[in-house]
């Protein structure tokens, strides 16, 4: 079924309601995030970014023999084959940080549960999220007492979105922000039990390991959450870069000349 989501007010009821995909920039983040295919969208786009990175990666091998031909200039002289291979070269370094930021952060965001694994073995240290779900009721959340009581687990944090039991006998939780966190919506959770409207557990995101901390910063580096307007021309300029470096390496490499096979002259 289609997700459902929208606004509520103080007193928890809702005001707004959208289910799916009705407003544009919903379809859009659809279309970015799952090529509206799903879940398998969700593996094409994570294998897609992964790629990305790579290219940038040996693009940037290929690059280095010849680093002394490299010029800021982001426009082909003309439609001959090398000077598109310039432009293709040059525009690549020029973003090659922010494209490459870009790329990885997607994968990662994708494949999250390898992703935080990897990052966790290689910064230990703080506590781990929990994977179980807490055992709670059933019944109508309380959401004023709700939020109050999330509210109180960290009087200084912003309340920031809440979800309804996904289904029967599942809890509700509530995402605040904490002062330092990158992400719009905060990682520190509240787990309500919606039978009560009473905590039942906390996580602080600012206690996580650092290898969990640092994917956490990856969605505000991919979605320029983070930065103010100056990263937001970075990211906009490299996603043109992004979608120019694609277009104009693969039109470099249609218009490549074929290799001529040299005929043996014929014997007398």
């Amino acid at each position: 079924p289609a997700a459902i989501s929208g606004y509520a007010d103080a007193d928890g009821d809702r005001v707004w309601t959208r289910r799916g995909n009705a407003r544009a920039e919903a379809w859009i983040f659809d279309l970015h995030h799952h090529l509206l295919a799903g879940e398998t969208g969700d593996v094409i786009v994570g294998i897609s970014g992964l790629a990305g990175a790579a290219l940038v990666l040996t693009g940037v091998i290929i690059w280095a023999p010849a680093w002394r031909s490299f010029a800021w200039s982001l426009w082909p002289r003309s439609a001959r084959r090398r000077d598109l291979v310039a432009a293709h070269r040059d525009t690549g370094m020029i973003f090659m940080a922010p494209v490459f930021a870009l790329c990885l952060t997607g994968g990662a965001i994708i494949f999250h549960e390898q992703a935080q694994a990897l990052l966790i073995a290689a910064f230990p240290g703080g506590i781990a999220a929990p994977t179980d779900k807490p055992e709670v009721g059933e019944g109508d959340v309380d959401w004023p007492r709700a939020l109050a009581a999330a509210q109180a687990q960290f009087p200084d944090a912003t309340l920031r979105m809440a979800a309804w039991p996904a289904k029967p006998g599942a809890p509700v939780t509530i995402r605040m922000r904490q002062a330092g966190e990158w992400h719009p919506n905060g990682r520190t959770v509240v787990t309500i039990d919606p039978a009560t409207s009473q905590v039942v557990r906390t996580l602080d995101s600012r206690a996580l390991a650092p290898g969990m901390r640092a994917y956490n910063a990856f969605y505000p580096i991919h979605a320029a959450s983070v930065g103010g307007r100056a990263y937001d021309l970075v990211i906009f300029a490299s996603g043109l870069a992004l979608a120019a470096l694609g277009g104009v390496g693969l039109w470099s490499f249609l218009i490549k000349p074929r290799r001529r096979r040299l005929s043996e002259p014929a014997n007398a």
